[in-house]
């Protein structure tokens, strides 16, 4: 009984973990694709040449997201 309780709630952290990402990446985007607009470019043009900064954009705004989610729940 011990063991899955165990992973029950890793499994639910884990949903938790990815929902948490995934909806940073979607409303963090936004604001970045705007500044990024404001200053004369855009994620398409990120993405043919600078490809690794646009992956360093997603890893902070999923990062970012985590962190909140942390602050909020306590952890």
């Amino acid at each position: 009984m011990l063991t899955r309780t165990r992973r029950a709630t890793f499994v639910r952290h884990y949903v938790e973990m990815v929902v948490v990402m995934f909806a940073g990446m979607v409303v963090l985007s936004l604001p970045s694709e705007a500044a990024l607009h404001a200053i004369g470019s855009g994620t398409s043009e990120l993405r043919e040449t600078a490809p690794a900064t646009v992956f360093l954009g997603m890893a902070v705004t999923m990062t970012t997201a985590h962190f909140a989610c942390w602050g909020v729940r306590g952890q």
